[in-house]
């Protein structure tokens, strides 16, 4: 599964806790004297608007949690972490009981505080993607997490004194091109253009699910309680048709749940011009976690014929983001 790296400053030294002891009297090259849990951050992932892309800028807020099987005062859940000013703030300071006591590590995105939401050992953590997905600049049908158990701040924490955190994308993308043939390119009159090709829906897919953080890796399943949704994707890309001899191309991408839809459930409905047009897969879709998925369209007059249907991981870019203070 591709990673998405955020590694968040997320703390603030005090001169109290500077007071605070190493415990263990071990030369500690990376652990921080005052015993302050710090984040740094960078981003390793897609560029793609349906997500948070390959940038902290997107990102505005996450969940931070870890869980000291030992200690309840060095326990910390859903703690969130805001960006202010191009730098990450913890709503509560953390510190590590010493460099040496092994700590379990998780964290997700979009961030959830309704009614004091529990993250850490929830196995049944309620997440759905939104049906108009439509918005370039909403990325909260994207969920990313990271867990790591038996964290060793002590040999562990990176060159900053701080956790280097890596997301990954929990859910999975559809990234959809509905290609026109060159038929629709014979009227000089009547141009192919952005608004040729209209009311696109992804139908077939639930987009509710629940999310195990209990569970290592993190994993999610469809909620088959639900009935399936219409999504509205985002328009990502329009390539007009050179000449008369081209296909124009119009790409759209979406974020669903992972899922099996089984033959004759799934499709694709669009209009061109106004009349509707549909394509329905004739075999089982398997939508997988972390993967990102590719269908292309072929649309003649009275024809919609699919051009192939791929799946990768979910994208591998490397961009490195400042820290903070």
């Amino acid at each position: 599964m591709e990673k998405i790296k955020f590694l968040t400053m997320a703390a603030l030294a005090t001169a109290f806790f500077a007071s605070c002891s190493n415990e263990d009297g071990l030369p500690q090259s990376n652990y921080p004297a005052d015993n302050v849990v710090r984040i740094t951050t960078s981003v390793d992932g897609m560029n793609t608007r349906a997500s948070y892309g390959n940038s902290t800028d997107k990102l505005s807020s996450f969940g931070f949690c870890i869980n000291n099987a030992g200690s309840d005062k060095y326990t910390y859940d859903n703690i969130k972490v805001t960006q202010e000013n191009g730098k990450w703030n913890p709503a509560t300071q953390m510190l590590w009981q010493n460099s040496t006591t092994a700590v379990d590590i998780l964290a997700y995105a979009p961030y959830q505080a309704n009614g004091n939401v529990k993250i850490f050992g929830t196995s049944d953590y309620a997440f759905s993607v939104k049906e108009d997905q439509s918005n370039a600049e909403d990325y909260s049908s994207d969920l990313i997490v990271y867990k790591q158990t038996g964290f060793t701040p002590g040999s562990e924490l990176n060159t900053s004194k701080a956790v280097d955190v890596a997301f990954t994308h929990l859910l999975s993308q559809l990234n959809l091109t509905i290609e026109l043939r060159d038929q629709f390119n014979q009227d000089e009159k009547k141009p192919v253009t952005e608004a040729t090709v209209t009311d696109v829906k992804v139908n077939g897919t639930i987009i509710s699910s629940k999310v195990d953080f209990s569970a290592s890796p993190i994993s999610v399943q469809v909620d088959d309680t639900q009935e399936a949704t219409a999504i509205t994707p985002e328009t990502t890309e329009f390539k007009a048709a050179g000449k008369t001899t081209d296909h124009a191309a119009f790409n759209y991408s979406a974020i669903v749940i992972p899922q099996t839809i089984t033959a004759g459930n799934f499709s694709i409905s669009f209009k061109v011009d106004g009349t509707d047009y549909i394509w329905t897969s004739t075999s089982d879709v398997n939508f997988v976690s972390g993967n990102k998925h590719q269908l292309s369209l072929l649309v003649g007059k009275d024809v919609v014929q699919v051009k192939g249907i791929t799946a990768t991981p979910w994208g591998k870019e490397n961009i490195t983001q400042g820290e903070t203070d």
